[in-house]
């Protein structure tokens, strides 16, 4: 049932308990008359973007395949309905060009992003497009291209959260291009101007300058950094990690488990960063980041041979007297 119908039914419950108001005659030529002749389904169009933009955040938290998989797919088609009601809606574009990126049509997702960041004047929504190209491309190992559209994405005017996001990820994209100096600046500048909460996007620029310092072998520079934020975070310091790791998750695939090991190995969880190591390892091909892994596995190795001591030796057996 449309807003518009609803409306109608509340207008008409009004109408027949006061009887005695009389009708304007032109009050369709007021207010929204124009704007239902020129887009007659806006009020259903309102609510299905509203519906979208809550399910978009739920499959992007959604840790289930399956599951993710099917409200990708309920999503898609709610979208398309909702173009066809109104396919001059720019936002429906949006919509359709997040969900084929999530479920997992990059190319569709490309095109519809590039023709809706040409087309929006919405800069909290152009951001959200251009990091999604972003990601894309460091997915498809371009970090050329990555680069290029996430600058744009932080020069737009966005929350906190999606700000840090496209730093980080042009961090990753600058890392990726052999500009790891480049990067760490960009983070390093990031830093200087955090407020000092330490939210979730505070925690994920924290950890993905880290990384890039322990990735350039600038192991002083990234033990000062976690050991800040150790004395800061105390016990808290794994789970608000994790957070920051949760709110902007690396791109592609095997950075996570680089960066998880990372966290793991800080927090002095040996046993689950060796795990995260190992499946990085398998995982890449880039031979400069898995000498750095390697490097972390062998040491985890190290130390967990030094709390189990040397092997014992077997007891000798008796002499028969």
């Amino acid at each position: 049932m449309s807003r518009t119908f609803v409306a109608g039914l509340g207008l008409a419950a009004v109408l027949t308990t006061h009887v005695a108001a009389e009708p304007d005659p032109d009050a369709r030529d007021r207010g929204d008359f124009w704007r239902e002749v020129v887009s007659p389904h806006h009020d259903e169009v309102t609510a299905l973007k509203a519906q979208l933009r809550d399910a978009l955040a739920a499959i992007i938290s959604d840790g289930n395949p399956e599951h993710r998989a099917g409200l990708v797919l309920e999503a898609t088609r709610m979208a398309r309905y909702a173009r066809q009601l109104d396919p001059g809606d720019v936002e429906l574009l949006y919509y359709l060009a997040a969900l084929a990126d999530e479920g997992g049509h990059s190319a569709a997702a490309q095109r519809q992003l590039v023709d809706y960041v040409s087309r929006t004047p919405r800069p909290s929504m152009r951001l959200d497009a251009l990091v999604r190209l972003g990601k894309i491309a460091l997915r498809q190992r371009r970090p050329e291209l990555a680069i290029g559209a996430l600058r744009q994405a932080l020069a737009e005017r966005g929350d906190r959260r999606s700000t840090a996001a496209a730093a980080i990820y042009l961090a990753h994209a600058l890392d990726a291009a052999g500009r790891t100096g480049d990067a760490i600046d960009l983070l390093a500048s990031q830093i200087a101007t955090q407020p000092g909460a330490w939210e979730a996007e505070d925690a994920a620029i924290w950890l993905a300058l880290a990384t890039l310092y322990d990735r350039d072998e600038q192991i002083s520079q990234a033990f000062e950094l976690v050991m800040t934020a150790q004395n800061v975070l105390g016990a808290g310091f794994a789970e608000r990690m994790e957070a920051g790791l949760a709110a902007v998750p690396p791109v592609p695939a095997p950075e996570i488990h680089y960066t998880r090991a990372f966290v793991y190995e800080t927090a002095g969880f040996l046993l689950e960063a060796r795990a995260e190591w190992q499946s990085y390892l398998r995982m890449t091909t880039v031979a400069r980041y898995r000498d750095r892994a390697a490097a972390h596995l062998a040491a985890i190795d190290g130390l967990l041979a030094a709390r189990r001591g040397p092997a014992s030796r077997p007891a000798r057996p008796r002499r028969s007297p």
